[in-house]
């Protein structure tokens, strides 16, 4: 139990892309359905179809995209980060961080932290980009800090 007046340790940043899911679905789901009622009503014409069509196949693509991230989501906290993901779920330290990179991604539109570890050969990328106020401070800056630090 937690002691009066004592805040509990909770992330500084987190990063989830189950949301980007179903905003993403929620879209392909509208958007078919915008299609389905335009060419079963008769309204739709050659133009609209092909429209929402290629709309549609675009958040498919959007979709297997983000689901084929390796990291699905990520806490960050002082001493530690968790990843859970596609193939790794667990608890590393920033001292095996070999490498931190933000960037943009998809056209320039999605803002990502890919961070290489000193004991793996591939990289994770991180959809997002938060900012956290307290600390003044985005998580790849805040990042690259405190792995040079360790």
């Amino acid at each position: 139990m937690a002691e009066k007046g004592r805040k509990k340790a909770g992330p500084l940043f987190t990063v989830s892309i189950y949301p980007l899911i179903a905003l993403v679905g929620y879209l392909i789901f509208f958007t078919a359905s915008l299609l389905v009622y335009g060419t079963a009503t008769g309204i739709a014409d050659e133009s609209y179809t092909y429209f929402f069509l290629g709309l549609v196949i675009l958040l498919l693509y959007c979709l297997f995209y983000t689901v084929s991230q390796r990291v699905w989501r990520a806490r960050f906290y002082e001493k530690r980060f968790t990843i859970d993901g596609r193939k790794r779920h667990g608890e590393i330290d920033y001292g095996q961080v070999k490498r931190v990179t933000a960037r943009k991604v998809f056209f320039g539109l999605v803002s990502t932290v890919e961070v290489t570890l000193k004991n793996e050969p591939g990289r994770y990328r991180i959809l997002g980009n938060p900012r956290n106020e307290e600390l003044d401070s985005d998580l790849g800056g805040w990042l690259a800090e405190r792995t040079m630090a360790d």
